[in-house]
């Protein structure tokens, strides 16, 4: 996905349920902007500085419980970078792929991977309030908040490609 405000490519791998963070339910963590409508939401394109926000105010908590330290742990080898680690998207990288879907779709398509499926909804890195983050649904386009530790939500890895 490659747009004004963003540049990144998204995992063909597995996209697990996991909790944005259950250590952090109840917590404003500090560093995080917290969004509390979507219009102020949907602006936020740091995704990848917020996941380090997330993963030192829970470092603590391991994969299964935490959808930044799961994405952060996720690797990909980019062509004269190396290896880089993924980062859980904020809303506004996730509103860029979906408003790009088919694009996204295709591009699964050739590497092998699969579509997005739109009988869920994915975590993003952009805080609600002390209870919630922000998710989107991938059927609709919808973007609500979520309760922290919700275990039900997908976690979408995405890779920086700047």
């Amino acid at each position: 996905v490659v747009t004004d405000n963003c540049k990144f490519a998204i995992t063909k791998g597995e996209k697990p349920r996991r909790a944005w963070s259950d250590a952090l339910y109840g917590t404003d963590v500090d560093g995080l902007t917290n969004y509390s409508s979507y219009s102020q939401a949907v602006t936020d394109f740091n995704g990848e500085s917020n996941t380090a926000i997330i993963r030192a105010a829970a470092s603590g908590e391991n994969d299964s419980n935490n959808a930044a330290h799961y994405c952060y742990n996720q690797t990909v080898s980019i062509s004269g970078r190396g290896t880089v680690n993924g980062y859980l998207p904020a809303l506004g990288e996730l509103q860029a792929a979906y408003n790009n879907k088919s694009a996204v779709d295709s591009a699964m398509s050739l590497i092998g991977g699969t579509a997005m499926p739109t009988s869920y909804s994915s975590w993003s890195s952009t805080e609600y309030g002390p209870m919630g983050a922000w998710k989107l649904h991938w059927d609709h386009g919808g973007m609500i908040s979520g309760t922290k530790r919700d275990i039900s939500i997908y976690t979408v890895p995405i890779f920086p490609l700047t």
